[in-house]
């Protein structure tokens, strides 16, 4: 398995076809071990067996991106595969620089262009593995509590994850901004207010079916003689991508 995951499911590896080739290889050395251990082998070896194509999607994507940067730079396919492959290697080790080395000198001075267009290629193409793990650590927080979910409240989660911001990332660029900034899309400039040409408004339990909210400063919640009285401060329509607060009433 730590070779599947390093040479065929790895973003830098070979092209789509030999990937396959791998692939199967892997499937069929588990087949002959499944009756050593059925329980365990058998599982693992169907869910690769019928996935194959969803997990390799990714590969025909980077395949693509990579013949485009050939055909752009006027360089054969196979050394811009050699320049995608160089990224599976620390930098720090003298194969890559090796690697680095013979590949500038077959390339000559489009070498750096090149080299840099491959990796902007790899760092746009993501696994969608990776996609959906992110996707599911992030609903199952909001959905495990709730038996139903209505259209309002996915609306308003939507609203939510495509607007607050990451307080930290891998990718120092990613911090301080929301998903709809790293996309490039104009926010809304308030929750209240409908939403530029081409962007999504606010979810209606927001903007209370377009209709702005109060003037008041805070809104009174219900209260009992189990709940104490709670006030929700009104979100700043400077800072609508932001968490609104709640403040315990003195």
């Amino acid at each position: 398995m730590h070779w599947l995951r390093h040479d065929v499911l790895a973003l830098a590896g070979p092209a789509l076809a030999t990937r396959r080739e791998l692939f199967d290889f892997v499937v069929e050395e588990l087949a002959a071990r499944e009756p050593r251990d059925t329980r365990r082998i058998r599982p693992v070896r169907v869910a690769l067996q019928n996935q194959r194509d969803h997990l390799l999607a990714f590969a025909g994507v980077l395949d693509d991106k990579l013949a485009d940067i050939a055909q752009a730079h006027a360089v054969p396919e196979p050394l811009v595969r050699e320049a995608c492959v160089l990224h599976c290697l620390p930098s720090t080790s003298p194969a890559y620089w090796q690697g680095w080395s013979w590949l500038r000198a077959q390339i000559g001075g489009k070498f750096h262009a090149l080299f840099a267009a491959v990796s902007r290629a790899m760092a746009d193409t993501p696994r969608s593995s990776s996609l959906v793990e992110n996707l599911n650590s992030r609903l199952r927080t909001n959905c495990t509590l709730r038996r139903h979910l209505g259209g309002s409240y996915l609306d308003l989660l939507r609203f939510f994850l495509n607007h607050r911001r990451f307080m930290r990332s891998r990718h120092a660029e990613r911090q301080g901004k929301s998903t709809r900034e790293l996309m490039n899309r104009p926010r809304p400039s308030a929750l209240a207010d409908p939403a530029e040409p081409g962007t999504a408004s606010a979810p209606a339990s927001l903007t209370r079916r377009g209709r702005p909210p109060p003037a008041q400063d805070t809104l009174p919640m219900e209260t009992g003689p189990h709940r104490p009285a709670v006030f929700a401060r009104l979100c700043n329509r400077e800072m609508a991508d932001s968490e609104p607060h709640r403040d315990n009433a003195r």
